[in-house]
């Protein structure tokens, strides 16, 4: 699964440079992939394209090329990056490239570009990015959840990996100030990987369930946390894996500020052991 875009080719000894993938020998196999706007520099003897060009045999499958391309569940659509201008090539959540790969179950422990779980839909979606729909939501107000995992990848995504000494940090911020950051708590609750916490009838944007969560609170390291301008930030190390188990945590603001008077909730983030 690769994300070819927006490159310009050059003009190699032979006179041949295709814009997106050259290949001259062999079979070239493209499968969950997106190939997009990229432009070709070659001219001569051998064959050059703007997305896919060279000698080579090719075996397109289930990828969104610019122009189209022949193979089985190939699309010509608009991918909808992020910010393609920006050179940010992340999936908008109205992309067709989102659940549009091919009908496989990747290993539990395979990551996108970003380190997030391979599969967060009902099929993997094309190119490098696995889309993070948002898979456990909150309520929807001035509260949100950021969770990174050695200092990278995408602070909003719904599922990340974990594994021994991962450095993990989760902040809960309130943007305009809403709520104040003695009033956020953080929560967590372990589960068997896939089968998530459902939501707690009544409150739907409660997806911790009361009696089965525990607390993440100020204390010694491997735990820490210190409050920032907009919210609190917690973070710890993960002493052991736990393979083919999870842990749901979700930020809570005890406020009267909150549309049902007494608490506004982030959406859950999944962390999955490896």
């Amino acid at each position: 699964s690769s994300t070819v875009a927006d490159n310009h080719g050059g003009i190699g000894p032979d006179g041949s440079g295709s814009g997106g993938i050259h290949m001259d020998f062999g079979t070239l196999d493209v499968r969950n992939s997106v190939i997009w706007s990229n432009v070709g520099g070659g001219v001569g003897p051998l064959p050059s394209a703007d997305q896919l060009g060279g000698a080579a045999a090719k075996l397109v499958t289930y990828s969104d090329v610019t122009g189209g391309f022949p193979g089985l569940g190939n699309v010509a659509s608009d991918p909808l990056f992020m910010n393609q201008i920006a050179g940010d090539y992340h999936l908008k959540m109205s992309s067709n490239c989102i659940d549009s790969g091919e009908f496989i179950v990747p290993g539990p422990a395979e990551p996108d570009i970003d380190g997030d779980p391979r599969l967060l839909g009902s099929r993997v979606d094309m190119g490098a990015d696995e889309a993070n729909l948002n898979l456990y939501p909150g309520s929807n107000e001035d509260l949100n959840l950021e969770t990174v995992v050695n200092g990278w990848g995408d602070a909003n995504a719904s599922s990340r990996f974990l594994t021994t000494n991962d450095t993990v940090t989760m902040g809960i911020h309130s943007p305009l100030a809403t709520f104040t950051a003695s009033s956020m708590l953080l929560l967590g609750q372990g589960f068997v990987t896939g089968a998530p916490p459902a939501p707690v009838y009544g409150y739907p944007e409660l997806r911790i369930q009361p009696g089965a969560f525990f607390l993440l609170a100020p204390g010694a390291s491997p735990l820490w946390t210190h409050a920032v301008a907009d919210g609190v930030v917690w973070g710890f190390d993960v002493p052991a894996s736990f393979p083919g188990f999870s842990l749901m945590v979700q930020g809570f603001a005890l406020s009267p500020l909150a549309n049902n008077g007494y608490f506004a909730a982030t959406e859950g983030h999944e962390l999955r052991f490896k």
